[in-house]
């Protein structure tokens, strides 16, 4: 089954904005996924990021220890 995330929930979910607030909607809302199906219903405030995985995480550690030789490695 697909999950879907419908940022409509979430801007009913917050209620009516405090009194001088603005009312939260598609024009200030990102949503950063990995999968654009999930994201269907309002693909216009939809951010694809790549999954983060094992491989990149490994990646990422190497980066921040200065490790050149993980960072530079192609992946298989």
């Amino acid at each position: 089954m697909q999950t879907v995330k419908n940022l409509e929930k979430l801007w009913e979910g917050l209620g009516p904005p405090a009194e001088g607030e603005n009312q939260f909607s598609a024009k200030d809302t990102i949503l950063l996924d990995d999968s654009a199906l999930k994201a269907h219903m309002q693909p216009y405030n939809h951010l694809i990021l790549p999954e983060y995985d094992a491989e990149t995480r490994r990646t990422d550690l190497a980066a921040i220890e200065g490790d050149k030789s993980l960072v530079d490695k192609p992946k298989n």
